[in-house]
């Protein structure tokens, strides 16, 4: 489904040369919910945003379904980059608009008819739990309802790869668990393959059969969740799981 190799991301500045991202290389499956886990600054954004074609990478290469996406010109990416659901850390909604609006929204800019994206967004919203809301301003939501809403938009165009930035950062314990809770019943009832930027080891835990360890802009370690939780071979997951050793974000 996704495939890196060697990718590195440099940033220029008149303060000097960050390299964000150095030879990460992941593969995740399709059908996965893979988890990509490391402290501030470890390089979390900056491959979920290589992935997503919304940056191009230094060096190396991103595949998705066998694609090499380096090799499109920017209109094919464009199309390609459909196939993809991204959320943002922060929600990104419009709040001039109402939550169905907000959903609506990419199938507007891709002149879907009135009648299609009103049924789909009305669908989705169903899905995510929010059937009664659409008619709510975002200012009028909590923030779990808020990050639903992203998520129904995110899935508005029935893309094959949903891509999620920090989704559970700002909310309590409950709601994390009701939204990690919604990302394995899409994962389930769509077949959609997820891919979760986090911090936090918990949701990894809970919800990730996968995950990739980044630490210092690089992969310290990665394979199936149980695995790498229950043997952790590198010094930042085991600072990652509480056991000791120091972490370099």
């Amino acid at each position: 489904m996704i495939r890196t190799e060697g990718l590195t991301k440099v940033y220029e500045s008149k303060s000097g040369r960050q390299e964000a991202l150095q030879d990460v290389s992941i593969h995740v499956d399709k059908g996965d919910i893979f988890g990509i886990i490391g402290m501030s600054g470890a390089g979390k954004s900056t491959l979920l945003r290589l992935i997503g074609m919304l940056e191009q990478p230094t060096s190396g290469k991103v595949w998705i379904q066998g694609q090499d996406v380096s090799m499109l010109t920017q209109g094919q990416q464009k199309e390609q980059r459909k196939k993809l659901g991204i959320v943002f850390q922060g929600y990104n909604l419009l709040m001039q608009k109402t939550v169905r609006e907000n959903v609506e929204f990419p199938l507007r800019l891709s002149k879907t008819p009135r009648t299609q994206r009103r049924e789909r967004a009305q669908e989705l919203l169903k899905v995510v739990g929010l059937g009664d809301r659409e008619g709510a301003y975002p200012a009028q939501l909590s923030g779990g309802q808020k990050q639903r809403v992203a998520i129904a938009r995110a899935l508005a165009p029935n893309p094959e790869l949903l891509l999620l930035d920090e989704p559970t950062s700002a909310l309590d314990s409950f709601t994390t668990a009701s939204i990690l809770e919604l990302l394995q019943d899409l994962n389930k009832r769509m077949g959609i393959t997820i891919v979760i930027i986090t911090h936090e080891i918990g949701v990894v835990e809970r919800v990730c059969n996968k995950t990739a360890v980044l630490d210092l802009s690089r992969v310290a370690e990665q394979g199936y969740t149980s695995e790498v939780m229950a043997n952790p071979r590198a010094e930042a997951t085991r600072r990652l799981l509480g056991l000791g050793g120091g972490f370099h974000g």
